[in-house]
């Protein structure tokens, strides 16, 4: 029973933790500086990140690539690695 505790008191910490981390990342960057659209949370494969909203995707690796070396630096930060869906 005490490990059930402990189990649903870690995940009820992390969640806050992350929670904050959330929190503190938009409220210290709410507009992107590049273009002064908002930022939102979005999850990718290696975790939840700050972004403006009107940040490209490109779905070629290429295109990611010369729209990262090319294109408006837009707002992106990561905030929490490695996410688990």
């Amino acid at each position: 029973m005490a490990r059930a505790m402990n189990a649903s008191l870690h995940l009820a910490t992390s969640e806050n933790r992350a929670r904050d981390i959330i929190e503190i990342g938009m409220n210290r960057r709410p507009y992107c500086r590049a273009c002064g659209e908002p930022t939102t949370v979005v999850e990718h494969h290696d975790g939840l990140w700050l972004e403006c909203v009107a940040t490209p995707r490109p779905n070629h690796r290429l295109l990611r690539l010369l729209d990262g070396m090319f294109g408006v630096a837009h707002d992106r930060q990561l905030l929490i690695d490695g996410v688990a869906a």
